[in-house]
């Protein structure tokens, strides 16, 4: 019997819900599920009923007075270890991509230190040796990996240039924008030239299937891996630039499609595209203090600009 299961557990009695008490615990409701079945057979006996309702079983009545005791005392264990031995409590090693720092990040890394100045976190580059605890993802995780979203189903938007437009469209371009604004379609420009996100030499997925949904291949203006470096460009003119509506509104600054509003233009697409924001880390993995309360930080940060 360890201590994380225990915790499991008292987190699902509390919520009296496997689904909520996933999403308080930042894992899957799978393997909390599967962690408490085991549980349940180390100890022998069901601990709760799940009917239309999630219910405590007599034993599970009883293992919840119990399992609250154990965990007091392995709370009030682990700081004494800490306090006699003098060492930081939890540490968060968060990996990121250099050439793609979420734009967020700055200021929920400013609030957790101000916030919790006990925890010690680390940043490091995907390419360092150290391996990280929870890593920033846009795709969907891995097999294997349990997911803690941050931006759901984020959809697509086209930056770039007025000046830029003016220049490809000419006496056009009034006409153009606004079909773009009513249709929101990419393949309104066709004939604009594009800031192109590359993966491992290949164009990012799902702007190429944007691309194909469109029906055409984009005039490339550049191509790049460093996301940042693409966003630069966009904004001294150089290309349209696509990405997630809130990454482009974090990344670009206030933007709009009324010209009195902004040099850049913004205009969502319809598409079936989307993105989710996660962080990730190992199945299986029990997230420390630090790495939970760091989590609610961006939440918080997240939630409070978007």
């Amino acid at each position: 019997m360890n201590f994380q299961n225990i915790e499991y557990f008292l987190t699902a009695a509390e919520y009296g819900s496997f689904t909520k008490a996933a999403q308080s615990l930042y894992i899957s409701q799978q393997s909390l599920s599967e962690n408490i079945r085991r549980l349940e057979e180390e100890i022998g006996t069901p601990l709760f009923d799940r009917g239309k309702t999630l219910t405590l079983t007599p034993a599970g009545k009883c293992f919840q007075s119990g399992g609250s005791k154990i965990l007091r005392t392995q709370d009030k264990m682990l700081r004494e270890i800490a306090v006699i031995s003098n060492t930081i409590q939890s540490k968060v090693v968060l990996g990121v991509l250099p050439m793609d720092l979420p734009p967020f990040l700055p200021q929920a890394l400013k609030e957790y230190a101000q916030k919790y100045p006990e925890y010690e976190i680390s940043i490091q580059s995907r390419h360092s040796t150290e391996i990280p605890d929870l890593i920033f993802c846009i795709d969907p995780p891995e097999k294997g990996m349990e997911s803690i979203p941050l931006i759901r189903d984020d959809a697509f938007a086209v930056v770039f240039a007025r000046a830029l437009a003016e220049q490809t469209y000419g006496e056009h371009w009034p006409e153009v924008s606004r079909r773009l604004r009513q249709e929101q379609e990419l393949s309104v420009l066709a004939k604009m030239p594009f800031l192109l996100p590359y993966k491992n030499k290949c164009l990012l997925e799902p702007v190429d299937r944007l691309f194909e949904e469109a029906g055409f291949r984009p005039v490339e203006a550049f191509k790049s891996e460093d996301a940042n470096l693409l966003c630069s460009l966009c904004m001294t003119g150089a290309g349209a630039f696509i990405g997630p509506v809130d990454y482009c509104r974090r990344k670009l600054g206030a933007l709009s499609w009324d010209p009195k509003d902004s040099t850049l233009a913004f205009y969502p697409l319809k598409s079936a595209e989307s993105t989710t924001l996660s962080l990730v880390y190992p199945r299986g993995k029990h997230l420390n203090q630090a790495e939970k309360r760091f989590a609610d930080v961006l939440h918080s940060v997240i939630g409070r600009s978007g």
